[in-house]
């Protein structure tokens, strides 16, 4: 981690890549460092390692955890792995492995793991800010109010989604 904080500081002091006087991408590293000018005391390297590990931890075990629900539902559903196996063997046959270049001819594919998070979404999804008063279920919101959504009742809703419950990937075929 220090490796890349040491990385990230030697290329902004050293290179000005920029756009009119603005930089052209940045990492969270970038961002950090460039708080650190104004709020040393807040920003330290301990702070900044520590917010790059919980990023790639948190990564890695939101990836794992879909993962896991998606071969769930591909061995309580055989007719589902059953078509996602022949779309494989059509467009990537059994001689190697898929590859990143593969994932754009595999929609099917695309369709199970979007049904699988519709189905079992994180949590609650991010945070929102409502930007007027508004009226949400006969509740009045002020302007400001942090506003959690519970992406379980959003995703099981009858009046979104046809038969809610059910596994069924094809529903986003329809959308593509």
């Amino acid at each position: 981690m220090q490796a890349l904080i040491d990385n990230a500081h030697d290329q902004n002091t050293s290179s000005s890549t920029s756009v009119n006087g603005q930089k052209t991408s940045q990492t969270i590293i970038d961002v950090m460092l460039k708080l650190r000018e104004t709020e040393p005391e807040i920003y330290t390297d301990d702070l900044i390692k520590g917010t790059i590990q919980l990023m790639l931890i948190a990564g890695t075990h939101s990836t794992e955890t879909t993962m896991e629900w998606v071969v769930s539902q591909l061995i309580s559903h055989p007719d589902v792995f059953q078509n996602a196996r022949d779309e494989i063997d059509n467009q990537v046959r059994s001689s190697r492995l898929i590859n990143d270049t593969d994932l754009a001819k595999l929609p099917y594919l695309h369709c199970i793991i979007s049904e699988t998070i519709r189905l079992s979404p994180g949590g609650i999804l991010e945070m929102c800010e409502s930007s007027q008063d508004c009226t949400v279920g006969g509740y009045h919101i002020p302007r400001g109010t942090q506003l959690l959504v519970d992406g379980r009742h959003v995703h099981r809703d009858p009046e979104l989604w046809t038969e809610p419950d059910r596994f069924k990937p094809e529903r986003f075929l329809a959308r593509e």
